[in-house]
């Protein structure tokens, strides 16, 4: 089995020579890495080239001319792998213990299921107490949504035994296999604020694959710490739960 990694990254000029350093030391990972740029209009791009120029990497960055809501940066990657599967993250996220990728690659192929949630948490080194608290609210997000995740699909609880029913893939960490990936997409709105949680649904009610939990493969994300972002943050989790 072979598995791309896919980052698509939009104004993160406060990040991305970070992120490329991780995305850098994740390539004994994955077959192939796509940064791509969706048509940031900050430095980011400028940075981006910067750093591939100065130094040795494989990973494969491309530039969307117009901004695709996030949802095209990825389609444009998912397009040009030739990978099994594909995984999906954000710039400002980081893969913690990446080995546990190829037991998630070996539980997906054995189950046939269409795609896997990986666990999500919040940067765990906030600055302050403020960042504190706000870090804390993220991760009761998170965990609300772990813990639906293991309602609907425990053994104990669920309903059909051989059902497997996440409500949503995190954008911020999930593995899907590429076909199911591409149809999803080709199906998809086009909007951001529904790129996680409409790909999930469409996956499973429309394209009729199972979606499975796999804690080993964990994400440690950085949360907003304005008010403002947390307000804009919900107001498009509201949309695309919609």
């Amino acid at each position: 089995m072979s598995t791309s990694l896919v980052v698509p990254a939009y104004n993160e000029e406060d990040v991305i020579e970070d992120t490329l350093d991780h995305l850098s030391e994740l390539e004994p990972h994955f077959d192939e890495i796509y940064l791509m740029d969706d048509a940031s209009t900050d430095s980011t791009q400028h940075k981006i080239e910067q750093y591939l120029q100065e130094n040795d990497t494989e990973i494969k960055a491309a530039y969307m001319r117009e901004n695709g809501n996030k949802v095209g940066a990825i389609e444009e990657a998912v397009k040009h792998t030739d990978s099994d599967n594909v995984v999906l993250t954000d710039a400002d996220t980081r893969l913690e213990a990446p080995d546990a990728v190829e037991d998630a690659e070996e539980y997906m192929d054995e189950n046939d299921y269409g795609a896997l949630a990986f666990k999500v948490v919040p940067d765990d080194s906030p600055e302050d107490l403020v960042d504190s608290i706000w870090n804390r609210l993220q991760d009761f997000d998170y965990a609300m949504g772990r813990a639906l995740a293991d309602y609907t699909t425990g053994e104990r609880l669920r309903l059909d035994p051989d059902d497997k029913n996440v409500r949503c893939i995190a954008g911020a960490g999930g593995m899907y296999d590429t076909e199911v990936l591409q149809e999803a997409l080709r199906h998809h709105s086009g909007k951001h604020a529904g790129d996680d949680m409409e790909t999930t649904a469409i996956t499973q009610l429309l394209l009729d694959n199972d979606v499975d939990y796999f804690r080993d493969v964990e994400f440690e994300t950085e949360v907003p710490k304005e008010y403002s972002e947390i307000k804009d943050q919900r107001v498009r989790w509201n949309r695309g739960a919609i």
